[in-house]
């Protein structure tokens, strides 16, 4: 579970943490291409929201909703998806003021979109190649006292491959290694009207290498009957890291928006249960666990003292709910 690198927008004292989702290509996801229709839920404790110059800092709870669907094609060595999430989280248009802290609101997020298709099918081993596609349909960033707004308008590609295993009848392993790259930056402007013509800089987020490990067992299986007709116990270790440093834009006077992307270590453990209802629905609940500290400064630091963050642990521990419904 990893919601997005952040960015820190500068306002009256305090660095504001804003966290747009991404989307992660292992959540609720397979090797194999299916038709079905899925809804994600998650629900994060404590995400850092704010950073104030006296070294203190703050969060709050964070829920992200995503509506999906899935089909196959060419007899189903091939599929398309379909995500539109929201959350509800930071308010992304405040008005600067010391010491002040926006509101939290609904807000559509980037609406992703994307293909898979099998490139090996053995008797145990399936193993599929994709690419998912995020449209910047998340709203911007917008201090309306001053005028200053940072751009919601890259796209992200994300290349994939996955795989999974069967060791037996009951016990499986599936993995995903992904690459999210960014298309271009997001634009940033100050003004003292009510639109561009300010100083402009460029955001670029950093690209994401993923590694995600699922390892599943099922723990009763009854085909053919009515109710509850299989029970699965999961465990997963998901990994993200990224390897460009965090900047400051330049045309910015005096600085006022920074971006925190550094080089993060994230890992984070799920444990899980899901149920299959009448064979034909999964419900699936988890417990998210991050893993890593990695204290570390922006770069370069802003006026005054911002303090240490970390880097790699974003929030406490989360919940996911996850249901499916297969229309094969």
């Amino acid at each position: 579970m990893l919601y997005r690198i952040p960015l820190g927008v500068f306002s009256g004292g305090e660095v504001l943490l804003y966290q747009n989702s991404y989307s992660k290509i292992s959540n609720n996801n397979s090797a194999i291409p299916q038709d079905r229709v899925f809804f994600n839920y998650q629900y994060m404790k404590d995400m850092d929201t704010y950073k104030r110059f006296n070294g203190r800092s703050g969060g709050s709870d964070l829920s992200l909703y995503t509506f999906g669907l899935e089909k196959t094609l060419f007899c189903g060595r091939m599929s398309v998806d379909f995500l539109v999430p929201f959350s509800y989280s930071m308010d992304r248009e405040f008005r600067q003021q010391a010491n002040s802290y926006p509101g939290s609101d609904s807000q559509l997020e980037d609406i992703a979109f994307g293909a898979k298709g099998i490139i090996i099918d053995r008797e145990c081993l399936t193993v599929s190649g994709g690419v998912r596609f995020e449209a910047p349909t998340g709203d911007d960033i917008h201090n309306t006292q001053p005028n200053r707004t940072w751009k919601n308008d890259a796209w992200a590609i994300t290349p994939y491959l996955a795989s999974i295993y069967s060791f037996s009848e009951d016990l499986f392993i599936q993995n995903f290694i992904s690459y999210r790259l960014i298309t271009t930056g997001n634009s940033a402007y100050q003004s003292q009207g009510m639109g561009p013509g300010g100083p402009t800089a460029d955001f670029r987020e950093p690209a994401i290498f993923g590694v995600d490990t699922q390892l599943g067992y099922w723990m009763m299986r009854n085909h053919g009957s009515r109710g509850v007709t299989g029970l699965m116990a999961s465990f997963e270790v998901h990994y993200a890291a990224t390897f460009d440093g965090g900047y400051q834009p330049s045309g910015f006077n005096p600085p006022l928006l920074y971006n925190l992307d550094g080089n993060h270590d994230i890992l984070n453990l799920t444990a899980g249960v899901t149920a299959l209802i009448n064979d034909r629905s999964t419900v699936t609940a988890a417990f998210v666990a991050p893993v890593r500290n990695g204290p570390q400064s922006v770069i370069p630091p802003p006026p005054g003292n911002l303090g240490p963050y970390d880097s790699d642990r974003f929030f406490d521990w989360g919940l996911t709910i996850q249901f499916n419904y297969f229309f094969n």
